[in-house]
């Protein structure tokens, strides 16, 4: 489809300018914003598709709640075919996994059990759920999981993750530091910004020579800040 409209797109490049006077620049650049919305519609609505194949929640004899991502068992592809050989994959090792469990009553090692629910905000196509969680390997720790919209017994699964809206963990979790990284994150890159202006040539308070290390610098603790937000507003 995107192919499609980019052909579409500059094939009237060619043709409309002489017609109705329009510049070929402003078709193209119309095209290119159009097949970028285009391509982010797509990756959002395909995200959330294969999101909800790929997760499974399920409960034990006991009652505990575990959560369990398929992709986790298959190798990664690049491009739309290998696109399309994951979701293959997925789904069949998905099946794989939930006739295993009904033959053999055993929970996979990879399964997160989750203790705690600290918050469920619902959106347009899924679910924010923020869960304390236990790992098979006995860590615990705090987790981000979208829950799409159209899950299988979706209304039952929301029922369960409110009821662990008020349970208490029953170890103590670890200490949430990701407050202390972004502080540090942010003097770092501040002390970075101030060294490039003042190597600048235009100021040339500073040797020029470490004004691009320094910019480099700057870059790296950037995006280090973002992540580091964007990782605490998710809850992990």
């Amino acid at each position: 489809m995107m192919m499609a409209l980019t052909v579409v797109t500059v094939a009237l490049s060619f043709f409309l300018p002489v017609s109705l006077g329009i510049s070929r620049e402003q078709i193209l650049m119309t095209g290119c914003i159009l097949t970028v919305l285009l391509g982010v519609w797509l990756s959002a609505w395909l995200g959330n598709r294969v999101l909800r194949d790929a997760q499974i929640f399920f409960a034990d004899d006991d009652g505990r709640l575990y959560v369990l991502d398929a992709r986790l068992f298959v190798q990664y592809r690049r491009g739309f075919p290998g696109f399309a050989q994951m979701d293959r994959d997925m789904r069949k090792e998905k099946e794989t996994i939930l006739q295993q469990m009904r033959k053999e009553h055993l929970m996979p090692a990879r399964a997160a059990e989750i203790l705690k629910v600290d918050s469920i905000r619902e959106r347009s196509r899924n679910y924010s759920l923020v869960c304390r969680v236990k790992y098979g390997h006995g860590s615990m720790g705090r987790r981000t999981y979208l829950l799409a919209k159209g899950y299988e017994d979706e209304r039952g699964l929301l029922w369960e993750l409110e009821r662990r809206k008020s349970w208490q963990p029953a170890l103590e979790m670890r200490k949430d530091r990701t407050s202390v990284f972004i502080l540090l994150s942010t003097l770092l890159f501040a002390v970075c910004t101030g060294i490039c202006i003042l190597s600048h040539p235009s100021v040339a308070c500073l040797p020029q020579t470490i004004y691009f290390p320094c910019l480099g610098m700057d870059f790296v603790f950037v995006w280090l800040l973002i992540y580091l937000i964007v990782k605490r507003r998710r809850g992990e």
